[in-house]
C-alpha cells in the first residue's frame, strides 16, 4: 500500500521573540514605534511619532501590543510630537523613562500634559520649545521637585508650570 504522508502541523503560538529586531518599526493606534529591546521578557519600544498632525489629544501608552507581543513604551523619541499644532492634551502613561529632544517642539496649542510615569529620568533639550505659554505639566504626587528639575530650561516659556 502507498505510504501515508502527514500534513505538518503549524503552531499558532505568538511569534518567537526572535521575530523582533531592534530598530524595526511598526504602527499601532495612530502612532509609530521603534523596537529598542527585543530580549525575551524585556520587550520595549520608543514612541517615534504621532501619525496625524491634526490630532487634538494623544496618549503615550504604558504598553503597546504588536503581533501578539506586549511591548513597554519606555521612551518618547526626538521630535515625536514636533509641529503637532492642533495637539491640546497629552497623557504620558507609566513606563516612560526618557523624553527626547524637541519631543513637543512647536506644539503651540499644547496646554495640558499629564505625566503618569514615576520612572522619568531624562528630558531632552528643547523638548518643550514653543509649547503654549499656559501649558501645565501635571506630575505624580511626590515627584514635583524631581520633575521640576527635569523639565527646567527645556525651551518652554517661564509661564509653563509643573504641578
Amino acid at each position: 500500500p502507498p505510504a501515508v504522508t502527514e500534513t505538518p502541523v503549524v503552531p499558532t503560538n505568538p511569534p518567537a521573540v526572535s521575530a523582533f529586531k531592534v530598530n524595526d518599526t511598526f504602527e499601532v493606534g495612530g502612532a509609530s514605534y521603534r523596537i529598542t529591546d527585543a530580549t525575551e521578557g524585556k520587550l520595549s519600544v520608543t514612541y517615534v511619532k504621532l501619525i496625524s498632525k491634526k490630532a487634538v489629544k494623544a496618549i503615550v501608552p504604558a504598553t503597546v501590543k504588536y503581533m501578539d507581543a506586549q511591548f513597554k513604551v519606555t521612551k518618547i523619541g526626538p521630535s515625536a510630537f514636533a509641529k503637532c499644532n492642533k495637539l491640546k492634551t497629552l497623557i504620558i502613561e507609566k513606563n516612560v523613562e526618557e523624553i527626547g529632544s524637541n519631543a513637543f517642539s512647536g506644539c503651540g496649542s499644547l496646554k495640558k500634559v499629564s505625566v503618569k510615569t514615576t520612572a522619568l529620568k531624562k528630558v531632552g533639550a528643547k523638548a518643550l520649545k514653543k509649547v503654549n505659554k499656559k501649558c501645565v505639566i501635571k506630575v505624580p504626587k511626590g515627584y514635583k521637585k524631581a520633575y521640576d528639575k527635569l523639565f527646567k530650561k527645556k525651551g518652554q516659556a517661564k509661564s509653563v508650570k509643573v504641578k
